[in-house]
């Protein structure tokens, strides 16, 4: 099957893939990958700001003393202390994490998580940084991924209005499927802890779940010959409140060795969840872009875009990793070609300003690059502005780049839907409101005219 779409051949073979720079230069995706970019980059500054106030790091600075430099003109110091204290913060960090992997194995890996200070303080960091990128990007990512589908499937570009509206109608199917998909990784690993635990603790347990059973019993019996659901609810709590004092006195009590054949004798459960948290990390890490593709193809919510990724990654793993290294590759030649002719013309534009100008023209764009160690405020203020303009064309380019990647992953989902379903690459889901009406069939029109 192929279809015709602005003069291009549209066959659903893998070459479709190399549509991606054409799609993804549309100028409401670069847009929308701009202001994620914008919008994410200020996010993390905030947040940043924040670290640096709350967090203190051999040889780094706080955001106030930071801020301090940078009023006084200090630009060089700033950014070099900044830049000493995230040094010493990333050497820490690998101290800790070589202590960490050599305990691992060695039965001390408790104590070297206690003694690891960096790692304690950079990982719910790490967590608010992914979330504050992830928010946005469940968003413009959407968008993006919204108009690049529509444009593969039919050949017609969305506006930016309508690629918003999409995003926003649906925001919650593209943002809660990988922390779904994450919340059950966790579920699966604390299930394998609390086997653990329990096997440990084997005589408490037993105890904990014999009497959580025992008192549900009570509850439902006492509710049912005395016709009082409080009578029955106290009985239940009564119960319980039991159940959890004996099972804390009996906490310390071991049964030797029959605790280490219990754990052995589940561990082939415990290998069938830590296998089943292993794949669905494996779907999580490398199907997020199918799980927005699905929302933007099939309009559908959180439990089909995470089935239908989950189904596409594992029976198609070598056509997926075909896709990526192709993406790879073919992102790579494309994001430097980008990238080096925004970068050729900022330089051609200064060169040029500098044979019109003059020589005072180089201190002002020689501060882009290097900014000067102190300065007045009259004389930093030409170079803050070329500065600023100069980052909001870095963000243009990583805004393309953006809508290269969620391009990309639009065309392989219908690629891999294909092949998986036998759906057709032009299958789409359309708004019903903006769907065009039929056109009337001539027996309607003759029945028209028949009752005229």
């Amino acid at each position: 099957m192929s279809d015709e779409h602005e003069g291009l051949t549209m066959d659903g073979g893998w070459t479709d893939l190399f549509r991606c720079f054409r799609i993804a230069t549309g100028p409401a995706k670069v847009c929308l990958g701009f202001y994620g970019v914008v919008f994410s980059a200020l996010m993390l500054l905030l947040a940043l700001f924040l670290y640096l106030q709350v967090m203190s790091f051999r040889g780094g600075a706080t955001s106030s003393e930071a801020l301090g430099r940078l009023w006084a003109g200090e630009l060089a110091e700033t950014c070099s202390v900044l830049h000493e204290g995230a040094r010493m913060t990333l050497v820490d960090l690998r101290l800790d994490l070589a202590d960490v992997g050599r305990s691992t194995f060695s039965g001390d890996l408790l104590p070297a998580l206690a003694r690891a200070d960096t790692v304690r303080k950079v990982v719910p960091w790490a967590v608010i940084f992914l979330l504050l990128l992830w928010l946005p990007w469940a968003y413009f990512g959407g968008a993006i991924n919204r108009a690049a589908a529509v444009e593969y499937a039919t050949g017609e570009r969305l506006f930016l209005q309508e690629a918003r509206s999409y995003a926003a109608a649906r925001y919650s199917a593209y943002l809660w499927p990988p922390p779904a998909l994450s919340i059950l990784i966790a579920l699966l690993l604390a299930a394998n802890m609390l086997a653990g635990l329990a096997a440990a603790h084997l005589l408490s347990a037993a105890v904990f779940v014999v009497g959580v059973l025992v008192s549900l019993y009570g509850l439902v019996a006492v509710k049912q010959k005395t016709s009082s659901s409080g009578t029955g609810g106290l009985v239940g709590l009564i119960g319980l409140a039991a159940t959890a004092a004996v099972a804390w006195a009996l906490w310390p009590v071991g049964l030797g060795w029959v605790q280490e054949l219990v754990v052995v004798l589940l561990f082939p459960v415990l290998v069938v969840l830590a296998l089943a948290a292993v794949l669905l990390s494996l779907v999580l890490l490398v199907g997020r872009g199918y799980m927005l593709s699905a929302v933007s193809f099939e309009g559908t919510g959180t439990f089909d875009a995470l089935s239908r990724a989950g189904d596409y990654v594992l029976r198609r793993p070598w056509r997926l990793a075909f896709s990526v290294l192709v993406g790879i590759v073919y992102f790579a030649f494309c994001a430097v070609f980008v990238a080096g002719a925004a970068l050729l013309a900022f330089l051609v534009a200064g060169v040029t300003a500098w044979l019109g100008f003059g020589a005072g023209f180089v201190p002002v764009f020689r501060s882009v690059f290097g900014p000067s160690a102190v300065c007045p405020v009259g004389a930093w203020l030409p170079g803050f502005l070329l500065t600023l303009f100069f980052a909001l064309l870095c963000a243009a380019v990583a805004g393309w780049w953006a809508s290269f990647c969620h391009s990309f992953w639009a065309i392989a989902y219908a690629l891999v839907r294909r092949d998986v379903d036998g759906s057709s690459p032009n299958e789409v889901f359309v708004e019903p409101d903006l769907a065009a009406a039929p056109p009337p069939s001539p027996s309607d029109h003759q029945a028209e005219i028949s009752d005229q």
